[in-house]
């Protein structure tokens, strides 16, 4: 079993506010708040359809058991921060990322002595800091989200992906595999 757990979620949204009020045609500041909560709703919705982490975020994946490889459900992976077998911190030459940074390879596969969640391994995702560092695709859906969400205020932000036509542009981002 695996438990996914955000330990830190990004500074900052991949659509500023100025830039949605500009993208809305908003010219007063009355629904700022509103206008902000929906950005993040439409950052999180393309999250989970892609299963990307958006900006630098970190994660702690907590696993039962230790395979070769392991999949990290959030990319791109930026750095393994740490990894603890049973309490005990894995060297970092005993691991590393491969090429695509979704997946940990264990050079020598950690045994463990633990039932439930002993495997732990913190690591950062993201594409960067910065709302530059984001692909202007999924930048974009996520300003025609935010409008769809602002626009339809009934509507539930996975429901208005199709409508807004969102997840035609996270469509080509969408981290696809077997678990």
């Amino acid at each position: 079993m695996k438990n996914l757990t955000l330990l830190s979620p990004p500074a900052l949204e991949p659509v500023t506010l100025a830039d949605m009020k500009t993208h809305l045609r908003l010219t007063h500041s009355a629904e700022d708040t509103l206008v902000q909560n929906l950005i993040t709703a439409a950052r999180q919705a393309c999250e989970a359809f892609t299963g990307l982490a958006l900006q630098t975020q970190s994660w702690r994946l907590q696993l039962d058991r230790a395979a070769e490889v392991i999949a990290l459900p959030k990319s791109p992976v930026q750095a393994i921060t740490t990894i603890t077998c049973d309490g005990m911190m894995a060297a970092p030459e005993s691991y590393r990322l491969d090429n695509a940074g979704m997946r940990l390879v264990f050079l020598d596969t950690p045994q463990t002595v633990s039932r439930f969640n002993g495997i732990v391994i913190d690591y950062t995702a993201g594409f960067g800091d910065g709302a530059e560092d984001v692909p202007a695709l999924l930048r974009q859906g996520i300003r025609q989200l935010t409008a769809r969400l602002y626009e339809q205020r009934g509507d539930g932000a996975m429901e208005a992906l199709l409508p807004s036509g969102a997840a035609s542009l996270f469509q080509p981002f969408r981290v696809m595999g077997l678990s």
